[in-house]
């Protein structure tokens, strides 16, 4: 399995439990992704599809935090903008009691 389906299965693995999540999530099997210097790279085929990476950023952020997989999610698009976005868990793992364990924002 390339390490584009793997990244993207673990991060549908671990909302396996959201079914409705999972469905949203989808998207990310049309993009491809890869990790480089502590940065997962979510390379679009088109804007519209980039756009819809970005809504989920919160979701695709958790996973990748917790696990200390990158520090900064970087959404390209051929026709677009990058937008990065840093992942910062404030938390070690074993800590983490609730959802607010995780910031993120965009860099400019």
């Amino acid at each position: 399995m390339p390490g584009s389906q793997q990244l993207s299965q673990l991060i549908l693995s671990y909302f396996r439990e959201e079914p409705e999540l999972v469905t949203r999530l989808q998207v990310l099997d049309r993009c491809q992704l890869g990790r480089f210097w502590f940065t997962l790279r979510i390379d679009c085929p088109e804007r519209a599809i980039a756009d819809q990476v970005c809504g989920l950023i919160a979701a695709i952020c958790e996973p990748i935090g917790l696990l200390r997989l990158a520090r900064r999610v970087r959404v390209r698009c051929v026709d677009g903008p990058v937008r990065t976005f840093i992942v910062q868990d404030q938390l070690p793992v074993s800590d983490a009691s609730d959802d607010n364990d995780l910031s993120i924002r965009e860099t400019p």
